[in-house]
């Protein structure tokens, strides 16, 4: 029975959208969409399983799907090549050498010869087809730092061919994909906003409901998305970390084979287009070691949250979780507290239960922006130094909320309140840091949550504190100054809870003292606006700058290299009703990152490649290798299972649609339970053992030799071969 002739635009319920998506990840077959099911094609897609059935079923009108004869796969059989593995032995086992059209995996010990034989394959797969060859390139996936040019080399040099020319046809990709350990990512845990480094988020904080900030792909929107995952992996010596630096004053650091998102400009059709006029950008992932200064990187321009209306606080269940002297210093009841009191004077008393209102969070911006404390053996004093009507503002906010009498002095500049008792309250139930140096200064978690309308009151505070109220109205902007670069980061996440994204900018000042410590400020232009108090309502026009809906593309300052003595590194897996949305919020001011998928993102997306560089070999040393690093624990084995058997089903369809050969390797685990015998056995679980269509079992012989088992086969019968490895390559003994 003869297919139809038709492409998948032809498809009922396939427009040029979805065809794209599919066509990306190696669905170019009519036939491998008839074979898929309902979940797998939405999943893919990013449609309804209802419409996926639909698609699914007219595929399988249009194909006339029934029974077939022997005699018609016997055709399709007919294309299947071989590539020779240099050793008669070896290929002999193998029915003539590696398939195509199939999966070949080989699994054993350290120093068992898969990665040589991987070698040999991506050397002799570049030879003629009557020389054991398939006159193509290779495409190699690099999982563990294993790939060796000057393997490849040897190897070239023992068959007589151009070694220039066989790396050239030699295409590899680094499958590392991470932050180092400090690196802050913004999450929501149990519904609370925190900005954690990613190293304590992943080692601590397990088997709890995460969320992050993340775009559709589709559509350019910001959501909450789930963490499906948290990773760890070592990285090899030679991996190396980078600070990008933007123009808006952004940063992340990242290894060299992270993906940041890269706009790309595009047409009408969303393909990218080659022109430098237009500000039509996609974004599309790019490893930074592709990066150079000028490109463009998406970061967020809009910052979506779960708010919470916190109207009261209550000082004593907030002061016991915090104050580790409460029961020493504290005494109260149902309305008051107080602190004991031995002196002459009655002990002041502030309200248990304080109201947030609009009032208070204006006093607590003041407080961040200018307030500072004042020790004796202990924390005493509050002393806030500002202009005279916000100190004014201030001292009324104080006796009508605290019932705390406070001092003018120095023409009004400066407000002092002799009170540990509201230092105390400030400090640990509000979660103030103005005891800290100016320097060290922060916006704590629980104001991100805030309605925007309150939210507001708190940054006008800031903004009357720390604010620039000069010559700004006419030019429609918003400047805060600090000294902290903790709080500029802060600041410029919070105006984009309004959709108004600053720039943070380092200050140039003369003559700076080195003692002094970096001054910074966060800007935002473009506004209608001129006051915080209106940022509910402010419209932003950032001239000459690329967006697409809720992202901008900023363009790269600096490519810098930097070092960590650890060597652990970490990502998220991230997910959004149950689509994988690959990416999420990181770094200095919020740079949007790749997610973990890297290993996954090589292979699905490498259609355009096979196609454009005729490849016919795909490597991957070794498959499982950030399957096991990943997801650890096994609370995590189903979504790992799951996801390994995703990955091999993309390896088969582009083995199939463009009739290539699939060779990967794996590891293996010793099994406690096998008491007599070899107790080596591959990971991967029955998803493997039953994707591959043969799997190899090596191990080390005697003088030097290698012993290869063939496991399983749909043609071959099991049995053994010996070769060896030598400096030309592999070898019959």
């Amino acid at each position: 029975m003869a297919k139809k002739e038709f492409v998948l635009e032809d498809i009922p319920g396939v427009g040029d959208i979805i065809a794209r998506k599919l066509k990306e990840i190696g669905y170019t077959d009519p036939m491998a969409i008839a074979v898929s099911s309902p979940g797998e094609l939405a999943s893919i897609a990013e449609i309804g399983e209802g419409q996926a059935s639909k698609i699914i079923n007219a595929v399988r009108e249009m194909l006339e799907i029934g029974y077939e004869t022997a005699e018609k796969i016997a055709e399709r059989r007919a294309s299947v090549s071989k590539i020779s593995t240099s050793s008669k032995n070896l290929d002999n086992l193998l029915g003539g050498g590696i398939e195509t059209q199939a999966i070949t995996e080989t699994y054993g010990q350290f120093g068992s010869g898969k990665t040589q034989i991987g070698f040999q394959l991506a050397v002799n797969a570049q030879l003629p087809k009557d020389k054991g060859g398939l006159d193509g390139s290779v495409l190699w996936i690099d999982t563990e730092n294993t790939f060796r040019p000057e393997r490849i080399v040897q190897i070239a040099k023992g068959l007589k061919l151009d070694p220039d020319k066989v790396l050239k046809n030699i295409y590899v990709a680094r499958a590392f994909n991470s932050l180092p350990v400090n690196e802050q990512v913004y999450i929501l845990n149990d519904n609370d906003f925190h900005k954690i480094p990613i190293g304590e988020l992943v080692e601590t904080r397990k088997g709890r409901p995460i969320t992050t900030f993340a775009f559709n792909p589709d559509n350019g929107k910001m959501n909450l998305a789930k963490v499906t995952s948290l990773i760890s992996h070592q990285l090899p010596k030679d991996e190396k970390f980078f600070r990008i630096r933007t123009r808006f004053g952004k940063e992340v650091i990242v290894t060299g084979s992270h993906s940041l998102f890269k706009g790309v400009r595009v047409g009408r059709h969303g393909k990218p287009v080659v022109r430098r006029e237009g500000h039509n950008m996609r974004p599309f992932p790019a490893e930074v070691i592709q990066l150079k200064i000028g490109d463009h990187i998406a970061v967020p321009r809009y910052l979506p949250m779960i708010e919470k209306d916190f109207k009261d606080i209550d000082l004593v269940e907030k002061m016991k979780q915090k104050f580790e002297s409460f029961d020493k210093e504290i005494l109260f009841n149902k309305e008051y507290i107080e602190l004991k009191h031995t002196g002459r004077h009655e002990a002041s008393k502030i309200p248990r239960k304080i109201k947030i209102d609009n009032d208070l969070l204006w006093l607590l911006g003041l407080i961040i922006a200018e307030g500072n404390a004042q020790y004796g053996n202990r924390l005493q004093r509050l002393r806030i130094t500002s202009n005279h009507e916000f100190l004014f503002k201030a001292q009324k906010i104080i006796k009508n909320k605290f019932n705390i009498t406070s001092q003018l002095y120095l023409d009004s500049s400066l407000l002092f309140v002799g009170s540990r008792l509201l230092c105390l309250v400030i400090k640990h139930c509000f979660e103030i840091p103005f005891d800290s140096k100016s320097f060290k200064r922060y916006v704590p978690e629980w104001i991100f949550q805030l309605s925007v309308l309150k939210l507001k009151h708190f940054l006008k505070g800031l903004w009357d504190g720390d604010g620039y109220h000069k010559n700004t109205r006419k030019e429609g902007r918003l400047i805060f100054s600090t000294s902290s670069k903790q709080l500029a980061n802060d600041l410029t996440l919070l105006l984009l809870r309004f959709g108004v994204a600053g720039t943070i900018l380092e200050i140039r000042m003369r003559n700076m003292k080195r003692n002094w410590h970096q001054p910074y400020r966060v800007e935002a232009a473009g506004l209608n606006i001129n006051n915080p108090i209106y940022l509910e309502r402010a419209r932003q026009n950032i001239k000459n700058v690329p967006t697409w809906n809720d992202l901008m593309f900023v363009k790269i300052k600096s490519i810098d290299k930097v070092s960590f003595e650890s060597r652990k590194a970490y990502d998220l897996e991230v997910q959004f009703k149950g689509q994988e949305f690959e990416n999420f919020l990181a770094g200095f001011g919020g740079v949007i990152c790749h997610n973990s998928e890297h290993q996954m993102f090589l292979v699905e997306k490498a259609t355009e490649m096979i196609e454009k560089k005729n490849i016919k070999l795909i490597i991957v040393d070794s498959l499982t290798s950030h399957f096991r690093s990943d997801f650890t624990g096994r609370g995590e084995l189903a979504p790992r299972q799951q996801k390994l058997n995703r990955h091999l089903h993309t390896l088969q369809r582009l083995a199939d649609a463009h009739n290539l050969a699939i060779y990967i390797t794996n590891q293996v685990m010793a099994d406690p339970s096998v008491l007599f015998g070899d107790p080596i056995r591959a990971v991967g679980g029955n998803v493997l053992a039953h994707q591959a269509t043969y799997r190899c079992y090596l191990r080390r012989g005697r003088e030097g030799t290698r012993i290869c088992r063939l496991v399983d086969s749909p043609g071959q019968a099991e049995g053994e071969a010996v070769f060896r490895l030598t400096e030309k390559g592999i070898a019959d003994p």
